[in-house]
């Protein structure tokens, strides 16, 4: 058996699915809110769907799922050709003090997962 395992992101494929709207609302790491205004948020985001309790719902039941993606999107710095475009955009750029920074983001957003 193999026992590998895929990720596969549609990130760029069309139509974002509104509970991970809400959910990365709250997860993405340069400006932090509260995830005990996720409801609030929530009500007033998704006026337009009639469905809205139902993707609220969904938003929460998948939170944990979304923080660990955060994590790996943060440590994105680790990959060799990212570090290299952060270097190249920003020749000033400590990449070891780059990758500690993020390494401690991941930490904490890992804390974070219930």
């Amino acid at each position: 058996m193999d026992e590998k395992l895929f990720f596969v992101d549609f990130e760029y494929a069309g139509k974002d699915d509104p509970a991970k709207f809400i959910a990365d609302f709250f997860i993405q790491p340069e400006i932090k809110v509260d995830v005990g205004y996720m409801q609030l948020f929530a009500d007033k985001a998704l006026d337009f769907s009639d469905n809205k309790e139902i993707i609220i719902s969904r938003a929460i039941k998948l939170l944990p799922m979304f923080q660990v993606k955060w994590c790996c999107i943060i440590m994105n710095e680790f990959f060799p050709e990212i570090a290299e475009r952060r270097m190249f955009s920003n020749p000033e750029l400590d990449i070891q003090e780059s990758k500690y920074k993020q390494l401690e983001k991941a930490k904490a957003l890992l804390l974070e997962i219930n």
